[in-house]
């Protein structure tokens, strides 16, 4: 007793260790906080792109028909079982409300933060865990914005998750007393991650080589790694069964044809998990690789290959994803692996690296391990100061995009298909798949749809408002194929299928944007999109308060018909409370 008494670090070292360690948990649990924050800024609920799949599984549900064939069937390369489950379940709660999509992706991350942290912690004192807030800067970096406000990418979040967490389960059986909860555990997390997205299938090759290189003893091994072994080649077929390439993707054959575009795809990649420019990216994609390489070397000379085992599935688990990636993708071109997306893959390389880097510096004081560490930190607190400021950015644009989105699919019935395919869709091809699913959304009060969302999205009816007598403010020009404009007469051509307003709109009374703004056709009110940024207005006029005071509407033809009309505006008060109508009519004239 005296002895390991002696042996036991003193009490003022015990408690310096344990306030640093507090504190160094305060500042890890920060970024997950400022992506919290993120999320609230710049996140927008509505149905967008690759979402529009799973509205036919609100439909079926309804109407009782939903089979699990639907759950399991392959969107593009991926089977999306478990993603899907969730978002149908917590679609039919919240009305499909996106931003709890997005809530949920940020949890995963959470976990994935936690699951990491955990392994940096097993063999590191507590006074060392300041070490790990590059990991934490890395898991909540902005460079994932995409997957941050894209509720859809909740597929990726789910496979990046439980791959993590099947590793580590594998990782603690030679630590624990314990084997069959562990191992069932990670079996279970691995299922998850391989029916979330296509990169989860690679967590079986990688737990293998966990199993393989950790440290438990070989009797119990053998068996756990032939269990794994056929449970990971099961799931693999009866992912593919059924398999077919999609048609618009590049056929998997490009990267034999061109190798230097695949390499240079696979460095983007994975430099993009901290650089958003290609070039910083390919830099970026060269260093890591060496750095893996080097450490690697280094940990295979120290003999301590089974300590690491942890990291270096993990990197393994990444750097198959990503050539997964290059294999699928690089036909798109090298400049397609800087998609934000995909960085929740390429992310983990960087933190598997950097955890093994660490270990390496602490364990053997050495000018190579230090200079190592010195250097991968740096390059990663350098990433994150550029990633933060640009991640605004992108989250200010993303939200400017998707609240347009929203007020398009909100107004659908009324907006030409030249509006809904930049809008929701991005392929003309798609347009009429938004003309049948929109009405399901409708039908169920979903999304955009719902009584929530709706009161913030279009202005209120004019019904419930007062007339004011001061004149609007506000500036209008239509846009068409050959469309021709001059003060007071409008002129379409019978070859034109839809018109676009595009102005400003001001409450000049009160120095402010406007409420909202109505174009009136001979009586017919239809609702414009505002907000738009008219920096030049703000200028033009002196009051910067005016800066985000555009609309516009895009219209059918149709929904005008044929003849001479009368054009004219109403702009609402700030409050929302009044409107100002404009004495000046605009004659429309459709030929």
């Amino acid at each position: 007793m005296n002895e390991r008494q002696e042996t036991r670090p003193p009490k003022r070292t015990r408690v310096f260790d344990y306030i640093v360690g507090v504190v160094s948990c305060v500042f890890i649990l920060l970024p997950a906080v400022f992506a919290f924050l993120y999320v609230r800024a710049f996140g927008v609920s509505v149905v967008y792109r690759d979402a529009w799949s799973i509205v036919p599984l609100f439909d079926k549900w309804s109407s009782g028909t939903l089979s699990v064939s639907d759950l399991w069937r392959f969107y593009n390369v991926h089977r999306m079982f478990f993603p899907s489950s969730v978002e149908l379940l917590l679609g039919n709660i919240t009305n499909y409300d996106n931003i709890v999509e997005m809530y949920l992706i940020l949890i995963c991350f959470l976990l994935t933060l936690a699951t990491l942290f955990l392994a940096f912690r097993n063999d590191i004192k507590a006074s060392w865990l300041f070490l790990f807030l590059p990991v934490s800067l890395l898991v909540f970096s902005f460079r994932q914005h995409e997957n941050m406000l894209w509720g859809y990418q909740i597929c990726f979040a789910f496979a990046q998750t439980f791959s993590v967490l099947a590793l580590f389960l594998l990782y603690v059986l030679g630590r624990k007393d314990f084997i069959k909860a562990p191992f069932v555990a990670a079996l279970g997390s691995a299922t998850i991650a391989s029916f979330s997205a296509a990169q989860g299938l690679f967590v079986w090759p990688a737990g293998l080589l966990q199993l393989f290189i950790g440290p438990l003893e070989r009797p119990v091994k053998k068996p756990l790694i032939v269990l794994w072994g056929l449970a990971g080649v099961g799931e693999w077929v009866a992912y593919f069964i059924g398999y077919t390439n999609p048609p618009n993707n590049p056929s998997v054959l490009y990267v034999l044809k061109h190798p230097a575009v695949a390499m240079e795809y696979f460095l983007n990649l994975l430099g993009s998990s901290l650089f958003w420019q290609e070039t910083f990216a390919f830099v970026g994609g060269l260093l890591l690789s060496g750095l893996a390489f080097v450490s690697f070397l280094l940990i295979h000379r120290y003999g301590r290959l089974s300590q690491y085992s942890f990291w270096v599935s993990l990197l393994l688990f990444s750097f198959l994803t990503m050539t997964f990636t290059t294999v699928g993708r690089a036909g798109f071109g090298a400049q397609q692996a800087l998609r934000s997306g995909y960085s929740s893959f390429s992310i983990l390389a960087v933190v598997s690296v950097y955890a093994m880097v660490v270990k390496m510096a602490l364990a053997r004081r050495s000018a190579i391990n230090t200079g190592l560490l010195a250097a991968l930190a740096g390059v990663v607190l350098l990433s994150v100061a550029l990633s933060y400021p640009e991640g605004i950015k992108e989250g200010n644009e993303e939200k400017a995009l998707r609240k347009k989105a929203a007020f398009v699919l909100s107004t659908y019935e009324s907006q030409p298909d030249e509006a809904l395919v930049p809008n929701l869709v991005g392929d003309p091809e798609q347009t009429k798949l938004v003309r049948r699913r929109a009405p399901v959304l409708q039908r169920l009060g979903y999304n955009v749809f719902s009584e929530r969302q709706a009161r913030g999205l279009l202005p209120p009816p004019l019904s419930d408002l007062s007339p004011v007598a001061s004149p609007p403010l506000y500036s209008v020009t239509v846009a068409g194929n050959a469309v021709s404009q001059d003060n007071q007469y409008i002129d379409v051509p019978k070859e034109a299928s839809f018109i676009q307003l595009v102005g400003w709109a001001v409450d000049a009374d009160n120095e402010s944007t406007a409420g909202g703004v109505y174009i009136d056709i001979d009586g017919k009110i239809f609702p414009a999109f505002y907000g738009t940024d008219r920096q030049d207005v703000a200028e033009h006029l002196g009051v910067p308060s005016y800066r985000y005071s555009g609309f516009e509407r895009a219209l059918p033809i149709s929904e005008i018909g044929a003849g001479t009309h009368e054009v004219s505006f109403v702009v609402l008060t700030t409050d929302k409370k009044g409107y100002y109508r404009s004495d000046q009519k605009v004659a429309l004239k459709v030929r």
